[in-house]
């Protein structure tokens, strides 16, 4: 082979990344599937390519399973903010403690589709205190390469979507969280579950859910059984429109079984409200992205976005009023 020849072929490689990335769209899976947690169904390689497992590293091991989390574009992933602070003082954890898995199907087992960062950013949302404001971007410090089991979801633009659109509608959820044993499942399982009312909610458990029910969540459920379990908190809820996939929600908090000290599945499940947050993860995107970089960057195929608030901050308009009891988080 000849210098210019070497050189060509060589030119063409540096080429191949860059193809590959733009030949990606949020939402939009490679493959087609059939849609068949507890009483789920394991997910086939590629079926939710924008599911990221986080691990929190502990000393003198490589880390454990903690929660889920949603890949937004090739440098952020969105989970719950209970997964990213100290359970005690309610402070973010240092960035060195996260390492993320994306393209993952077993925890047992790393193959040459799954992708592993480390995390050089962990944003809380400012308004985070207990149940509340449960919302928090991680920030890459390397990104990730799009493949076919490794795509961004996308978050649809509409901001002030009403949500009694979506009662009824089903979602689905995905995870290695606690199956029917009680052992964290060592396969990414999936299930779908429908949006209920406030009012169904809060009348489900008022103790539990009156003070806990406002715009920036929503509700959950089947109550047979399929439900995320202790391990999914942070995955997405997620819905088809048309062709793509749009994030909705993320696991947050359900009733705990006051025997078995687990999530009671034959409740429903309070997921966060991504939409009520969009212009807080907008901001975040914006302020890690490099200028050169920000213009062809889009995190939904309706087009690229404009931050138009500094504040970033939600207020709450709650539902129900009574004292919260017991409940858990899907740790």
């Amino acid at each position: 082979m000849s210098f210019i020849d070497r050189l060509v072929l060589w030119a063409f490689c540096l080429m191949l990344p860059g193809l590959s990335q733009a030949s990606y769209q949020c939402g939009i899976r490679k493959h087609s599937f059939v849609q068949l947690v507890h009483h789920g169904w394991t997910v086939e390689e590629g079926q939710w390519p924008w599911h990221v497992a986080i691990f929190q590293k502990q000393r003198g091991s490589s880390g454990d399973y903690a929660c889920g989390g949603t890949l937004l574009d090739e440098k952020h992933v969105l989970t719950a903010a209970h997964c990213a602070v100290n359970r005690e003082t309610e402070y973010a954890l240092p960035p060195s403690k996260f390492e993320l898995h994306f393209g993952q199907q077993n925890l047992s087992t790393i193959t040459p589709n799954v992708q592993i960062r480390d995390v050089s950013k962990v944003h809380i949302h400012p308004d985070h205190s207990s149940h509340r404001n449960d919302i928090a971007v991680l920030v890459m410090r390397l990104p990730v390469r799009y493949t076919d089991y490794v795509i961004p979801i996308c978050i649809d633009q509409k901001a002030d979507i009403n949500l009694r659109n979506l009662e009824g509608e089903r979602g689905w959820i995905t995870g290695w969280g606690t199956t029917q044993t009680g052992s964290i499942s060592d396969a990414l399982r999936t299930a779908s579950l429908p949006v209920v009312s406030y009012l169904q909610c809060f009348n489900d458990n008022e103790a539990v859910f009156g003070n806990l029910l406002n715009e920036n969540v929503f509700c959950a459920g089947d109550r047979n059984g399929t439900s995320p379990g202790t391990g999914d908190s942070g995955g997405g809820m997620y819905f088809s429109d048309g062709d793509r996939w749009v994030l909705r929600g993320i696991v947050s908090f359900a009733k705990a079984d006051e025997l078995k000290k687990v999530v009671d599945t034959s409740k429903f499940v309070i997921f966060v409200n991504v939409q009520r947050f969009l212009t807080w993860i907008r901001e975040i995107i914006a302020d890690n992205t490099p200028q050169s970089e920000k213009a062809p960057q889009r995190i939904s195929e309706r087009g690229t976005h404009h931050v138009t608030s500094s504040a970033g901050r939600t207020s709450e308009k709650f539902i129900g009023k009574s004292k919260t009891k017991s409940g858990v988080r899907f740790e």
